[in-house]
């Protein structure tokens, strides 16, 4: 997956390692080619059980199983975003009518 980091006071890279709707940029923005071994990887992934994303009614934004999940005022832990669902919709139609998209999962 895909990870957002930040520059510590060292200079060095440090990567968050929370589970959410930044690690699947690439999918949501339709940016990934359906033959790319990480494609497969990438949708088992967003719809896997044990993330905490996929829910009945859309994707968190943050893994349940996160400890920030729900924490202070809830704006960037909130559990469904209407405009992040509204990309996933989107590029899970355009990836549907991806003809190669059939033989990779």
């Amino acid at each position: 997956m895909w990870d957002d980091f930040y520059i510590d006071e060292n200079g060095g890279k440090q990567f968050e390692g929370h589970t959410g709707y930044l690690n699947f940029w690439p999918f949501f923005l339709e940016v990934m080619d359906t033959s790319d071994a990480r494609f497969e990887t990438t949708v088992r992934k967003l719809i896997d059980p044990t993330t905490g994303l996929w829910t009945d009614f859309g994707i968190r934004s943050l893994s349940n199983a996160d400890p920030y999940y729900m924490l202070g005022d809830d704006y960037w832990t909130s559990p469904i975003w209407m405009n992040i669902n509204f990309l996933i919709t989107s590029a899970l139609h355009q990836y549907s009518t991806d003809a190669t998209l059939e033989s990779t999962l």
